[in-house]
């Protein structure tokens, strides 16, 4: 890396020099290694497969989220004393705390 004045007499020739340094790939920076390379038929089974997998995540996912939304409309509906009994619970526990103000 250049020290980058932006006054002097050689501002001019050092700024363009850092540009250089800037557009030139570093050697770190250039990919070597080929043991990551994928080859592209294989690559797109593997996407494939991948879709796949997803596919049958949210199918799954939609029948759990079902199986769910109807478990609790069943409380509901099949208990319709346990939502009066929370009601009741709950004006107890609102009296309890109304009297203790006063």
């Amino acid at each position: 890396m250049v020290d980058t004045r932006t006054k002097g007499r050689s501002a001019k020739v050092a700024l363009e020099q850092y540009f250089e340094e800037l557009e030139e790939p570093a050697e770190s920076d250039l990919g070597t290694d080929d043991d990551d390379v994928i080859p592209p038929d294989e690559a797109l089974r593997e996407v494939a497969w991948l879709r796949k997998e997803v596919g049958d995540l949210r199918a799954r996912l939609a029948v759990m989220r079902g199986a769910t939304n109807d478990n609790l409309q069943d409380v509901a509906t099949r208990h319709p004393w346990f939502r009066i009994t929370a009601t009741v619970a709950g004006l107890v526990v609102l009296g309890a705390i109304i009297s203790q103000r006063r």
